[in-house]
C-alpha cells in the first residue's frame, strides 16, 4: 500500500477521510486552523502522530496566511489557533505534546519580538523535524518488533495502527508488515474496532495489499477467537501510555489483553515516543473519548467508546524504537523515561 493519509503542498493540507474507507478514498483539502481542528474532532484522520502532524501544519498555514499582519494582531490570532486545536481532541497525548512544543516557539518569538515570517520559519522547521523523526522512529520500531514475530505466527491486533494512521509506517501494523517483508509467513486477525471500524477500514486493506493472510472479526468475538484459535500473540498500538505502564488503545484492546493473559498468550504493545505520558499516573486517569448515537430517535442512545485502558500487568513487553522492554527488566517508569 502506497497511499498516505496526509499531504502538504506548502499552502494547503490534504487529508484522507478514513471514514469512507475502504470503499472510497476521498481526500479533503484544508487551508485554515478551524477546518483542520474540525477534521480532527470529526475523526477524518485517526492516529496519534498523524493528528499531531496535521495540527502542526495547520499552525504553519495560519502563520503563512497572516504573515503580513501587524505584530499584535498576528500573535493574537496564533494564540487563538492554539486554543482551537487544543479543543479538538484534548485526550490525544501526541496532539497536546505537539502543541506544547510549538507553543514554546511561540512564547520565544513573542519574547524576542520575532516577525511573523520568523515565527513561520520556526514552525516550519519544527514540523519538518517532527515528520522526519517520526518516519525514522516508526521504521526502527518496526524492525525491533519484527524480531519477536516468528515464522508461522498467528497474530490478533486491534484498531488502525499502520500507514494510514501515521506520518511514518505506523506501530503495530508496521511490525506485522516488516515481519512479512522479512519472509515470515503470518496470519492476522483484525478486530472490527467499532465504532469507527478501524480494523475493516484501515488494517484489513493494508494487510491485503501486502498479501498477508487476514480475517476481520467482530469485537464481541475477541475472547472466542483467543480461546479457540491458535493465536501466537496479541499485538496492539497505543494512543497513550501512563507512567505505571497502563495502555490506552482502541476499544477492545483491554479485552484482548486480559483474555490473552489468562490463557498465557503474550501481549505486545508498540509504543511510539509521542504517546508516553509520565504526567498521568495510570490509565484510569485518562479521559476516554466516546461517541453516542441513536438508531432510532425514540430509543436509548448507544454508547460507543473509542478507547479503553489495558492494565500494565497484562503486558508482556513494550516495543519501542530503542528495543523491547519487559516489565521485569526494571522500573517501568525508568523505561518510559527513555522515550521522551
Amino acid at each position: 500500500m502506497s497511499i498516505r493519509s496526509l499531504y502538504f503542498d506548502g499552502k494547503r493540507l490534504e487529508l484522507l477521510d478514513v471514514r469512507g474507507l475502504p470503499e472510497r478514498q476521498v481526500f479533503q483539502s484544508f487551508e485554515s486552523v478551524s477546518t483542520v481542528a474540525q477534521a480532527i474532532r470529526d475523526m477524518v484522520i485517526i492516529g496519534p502522530t498523524i493528528v499531531a502532524a496535521a495540527a502542526a501544519y495547520a499552525l504553519m498555514m495560519e502563520a503563512q496566511r497572516l504573515c503580513n499582519s501587524p505584530f499584535s494582531s498576528f500573535y493574537y490570532a496564533i494564540e487563538q489557533a492554539f486554543l482551537s486545536l487544543r479543543s479538538a481532541r484534548p485526550a490525544c497525548k501526541s496532539l497536546m505534546m505537539m502543541l506544547d512544543r510549538m507553543h514554546i516557539l511561540y512564547d520565544q518569538a513573542v519574547e524576542q519580538k520575532k516577525t511573523p515570517s520568523e515565527l513561520l520559519e520556526m514552525f516550519t522547521i519544527s514540523t519538518e523535524h517532527f515528520v522526519k523523526t517520526t518516519v525514522e522512529a516508526d521504521a526502527h520500531l518496526a524492525k525491533r518488533g519484527a524480531e519477536l514475530i516468528k515464522d508461522g505466527f498467528t497474530i490478533l491486533t486491534t484498531g488502525g495502527t499502520g500507514l494510514l494512521s501515521s506520518v511514518g509506517v505506523g506501530s503495530a501494523m508496521a511490525i506485522i508488515r516488516e515481519a512479512a517483508r522479512q519472509g515470515k509467513s503470518l496470519e492476522v486477525y483484525c478486530t472490527m474496532s467499532r465504532p469507527l471500524q478501524l480494523g475493516r477500514r484501515m488494517s484489513e486493506p493494508e494487510l491485503a495489499s501486502d498479501n498477508i493472510a487476514n480475517r476481520v472479526i467482530s469485537d464481541a468475538g475477541i475472547a472466542y477467537v483467543l480461546n479457540n484459535y491458535p493465536i501466537s500473540c496479541v499485538l496492539i498500538g497505543a494512543n497513550a501510555v501512563a507512567a505505571n505502564g497502563d495502555v490506552i488503545a482502541s476499544a477492545g484492546s483491554s479485552m484482548a489483553a486480559m483474555v490473552a493473559k489468562r490463557l498465557g498468550i503474550d501481549v505486545y504493545v508498540a509504543v511510539q515516543d509521542t504517546v508516553v505520558d509520565l504526567q498521568c499516573e495510570s490509565g484510569n486517569k485518562v479521559p476516554l473519548e466516546e461517541i453516542q448515537h441513536y438508531l432510532d430517535p425514540d430509543e436509548a442512545p448507544i454508547m460507543a467508546p473509542l478507547f479503553d485502558s489495558t492494565p500494565a500487568d497484562c503486558v508482556t513487553a513494550y516495543i519501542t524504537k530503542y528495543g523491547v522492554f519487559r516489565p521485569k527488566d526494571g522500573a517501568l517508569n525508568q523505561i518510559l523515561q527513555g522515550l521522551i
